[in-house]
């Protein structure tokens, strides 16, 4: 009943700020030179072919490509006004089902896999079944604590299941041609959490392993979780990668740092407006807003 009510005053209160004009101010006067990236995760064929009409409507969509063709100068053009880059993390099996939707609309995506997971029939930790308080939990251990944890409730990163989870091989080199497939390190671990040997072969072995297995050109990564220190920058710099996504709230300018790039997550039953409001960052602006007069009103001697 409580997340009833929340889905329905974050759907009406969205609606609100969109009809405001204010979403039309932030692309127009905060958004129009600076590249905005959208991540997500799983999304629906039918809401996100609905998200893509919303965002050809109100933005230039380009390629991870075009963007840093632009920040090296090997590109002759500039971005266009307003450009937008859609990312989806992790590559669960149901992204294939986004494939027609793609060729359809011919609109750029990164999709960062997995190497040790795509192409098996390996689980995702994440995805174990464990609540999700837990899995929160665990992203707080040292990762040999978490994968010690895990062992004891039977799962394990290499064991091969029944059922696969991830984009498998074939679908893979299908979806290569229209899909911009880069890197999320080999199991997604939690990189700060992990020691440098882990840390250097989650960062090193992905892109090699991906390169190999799939004829790709992988030259991002994007931290698992979001989650990254000067270590794992460093470690992505000297592997070779030519930039890498993060989960910080923000747009990026050819100044942004390469290997700090910064990302709007949408989740994949977002309304229209739900949409509209957090691509504009105008929904994080809100949001911060009223943290802080509800910080105030709490530290009120009144």
């Amino acid at each position: 009943m409580r997340s009833s009510v929340k889905r329905l005053v974050r759907h009406w209160g969205c609606f609100a700020l969109r009809c405001s004009g204010v979403p039309w101010l932030t692309r127009e006067l905060c958004q129009r030179r600076k590249l905005t990236v959208l991540m997500f995760h799983e999304v629906d064929p039918e809401a996100f072919e609905r998200h893509i009409r919303v965002l050809k409507a109100r933005y230039n969509l380009v390629s991870l490509k075009d963007y840093l063709a632009v920040r090296d100068g090997s590109s002759q053009h500039d971005l266009p006004a307003k450009p937008l880059l859609i990312t989806i993390d992790d590559g669960h099996k149901s992204n294939y089902r986004l494939l027609p939707v793609i060729r359809q609309h011919g609109v750029p995506v990164t999709i960062f896999i997995c190497s040790g997971v795509v192409g098996t029939r390996r689980h995702f930790w994440f995805m174990s079944g464990l609540p999700c308080m837990t899995i929160e939990r665990l992203k707080e251990l040292d990762d040999s604590e978490r994968l010690q944890r895990l062992r004891r409730v039977g799962f394990d990163e290499e064991l091969e299941h029944q059922e696969r989870q991830a984009l498998s091989r074939e679908e893979i080199l299908e979806m290569k041609e229209f899909v911009d497939f880069q890197a999320h390190t080999v199991f997604h671990p939690i990189l700060p959490k992990c020691d440098d040997c882990r840390a250097g072969i989650e960062i090193g072995q992905c892109k090699s392993d991906l390169e190999s297995a799939y004829d790709l050109s992988v030259q991002s990564l994007s931290y698992p979780n979001g989650d990254y220190g000067e270590r794992e920058v460093e470690l992505a710099r000297k592997t070779g990668y030519r930039c890498a996504f993060t989960v910080d709230y923000g747009f990026n300018t050819l100044a942004t740092d390469p290997f700090k790039l910064k990302r709007i997550y949408i989740s994949g039953d977002a309304s229209e407006s739900e949409l509209v409001i957090k691509a504009s960052g105008v929904w994080t602006m809100v949001r911060d807003a009223a943290r802080f007069v509800k910080k105030c009103f709490w530290f009120s001697p009144h």
